[in-house]
């Protein structure tokens, strides 16, 4: 399967949410066809966006080991769709390069949440749970920020 250019979208409205994660990745509404939300994270404003390059290797590994991801945009924040204010981490600064986004699906949830919510006999009906093993395996690889013991992802 050929790998796909990322698409770039600008944002439509003000942000809707900011995740109080490790970066505060915020949700946000963009200029694709149906004016979908995406979850953007910046890079503090700083050159060069290693952060934001990680992410977008990792999108490229996932693909190519088939799987299964958001579909994933550079996103180009329109500075008056951000609420500043000291506690929430955005400085208009950090909006002046592209960042970079992940399509919002709202059916997903935090793993284990879902996972400690499940009986015994639920556990064992993932579908492919191969794929799960696969994506453990490759966010220990990339020493992905996102899952880790010091950051939950709640």
């Amino acid at each position: 399967m050929p790998l796909q250019p990322l698409r770039t979208y600008d944002t439509v409205k003000a942000a809707d949410k900011v995740y109080p994660t490790n970066i505060r990745p915020i949700l946000i509404s963009v200029s694709d066809e149906t004016f979908s939300s995406y979850v953007v994270k910046h890079n503090n404003g700083l050159y060069p966006c290693n952060k934001l390059a990680y992410e977008l290797l990792s999108y490229y590994f996932l693909q190519l080991w088939s799987l299964e991801t958001p579909e994933a945009a550079v996103i180009q924040i329109n500075p008056n769709h951000i609420k500043y204010n000291s506690g929430n981490n955005h400085e208009p600064r950090f909006f002046r390069v592209p960042c970079w986004g992940t399509k919002f699906y709202a059916e997903g949830m935090e793993f284990n949440r879902f996972f400690e919510n499940l009986r015994e006999y639920e556990r064992i009906k993932f579908e492919n749970p191969i794929q799960l093993v696969k994506i453990i395996l490759f966010d220990l690889w990339v020493s992905n920020e996102d899952r880790t013991a010091n950051n939950t992802n709640t």
